[in-house]
């Protein structure tokens, strides 16, 4: 991806120049969120022709979910690396209000699935069909032959009340014409709840030390902001319902 991917994000830049402050309003059953941009990275959109419609068929090999946004590191691509980041949710959780009691109970299976996941051969199964699919769609590896993936390790990275993320290392098999390479992945994900919606975050880069450290402040320092943006969305809306509720009573 990363050819045709940075010709057209590099034409289309100037355009791009503001998007890191910018917040980006999604929807969750009937609950708005402001989503500000990963830090150093842009959204990618319709305009985005090719990215998009690749972010696309990408997302919709994970049924289970429902993906609102995708970001990409646009520097990263510059030195030839891929570093990218989505926002999604269950959709058995789009209308759903999380309690603290089922809050409670997420966390525990998550706890619980990661400490087997390594000798699980359906979780290795799914994951090895989401590569070869991603293999499939991806315009720069037509021809290529999937052979396997290998997950390496998964460790915890952050837990408090409301949310569990975790890292995860991996590596991919493929073979090209007669020859084998292998690449490997890092990448972060997990869980939040914010205004009591449950939200997933997912941040990938190549597993290097830099790409390591990239993916653990990326995703912890998003969820952070994606936090404080929305506790200030829902401080202005207790606000504006106390002045109209003063304003009725006088």
């Amino acid at each position: 991806m990363k050819k045709w991917l940075l010709s057209l994000l590099i034409l289309i830049q100037p355009a791009l120049a503001n998007e890191e402050s910018e917040l980006y309003t999604i929807t969750i059953g009937e609950t708005t969120f402001n989503i500000p941009t990963p830090k150093g990275m842009i959204r990618i959109t319709p305009e985005m022709i090719e990215p998009y419609l690749y972010a696309e068929q990408m997302n919709a090999q994970d049924s289970g979910n429902q993906y609102y946004a995708n970001y990409v590191n646009l520097n990263a691509l510059i030195q030839g690396k891929e570093q990218n980041c989505s926002i999604s949710t269950s959709k058995k959780a789009i209308h759903l209000q999380m309690s603290a009691a089922q809050i409670k109970e997420l966390k525990h299976i998550f706890e619980t699935q990661f400490s087997s996941l390594l000798n699980s051969s359906e979780f290795i199964k799914e994951i090895e069909e989401i590569e070869q699919n991603r293999i499939n769609v991806n315009p720069e590896t037509t021809g290529m032959q999937f052979l396997g993936t290998k997950i390496i390790s998964i460790d915890k990275i952050f837990e408090d009340n409301n949310s569990y993320f975790f890292l995860v290392k991996k590596s991919t098999t493929v073979r090209e014409l007669d020859k084998i390479q292998t690449e490997y992945e890092v990448s972060t994900g997990g869980m939040f709840v914010v205004n009591n919606k449950l939200l997933n975050l997912a941040c990938f880069a190549e597993a290097d030390e830099q790409g390591e450290q990239w993916v653990k402040e990326t995703l912890l320092d998003w969820q952070k902001n994606i936090v404080q943006s929305n506790q200030q969305n829902l401080l202005e809306k207790a606000w504006q319902r106390l002045v109209s509720s003063i304003a009725k009573d006088n």
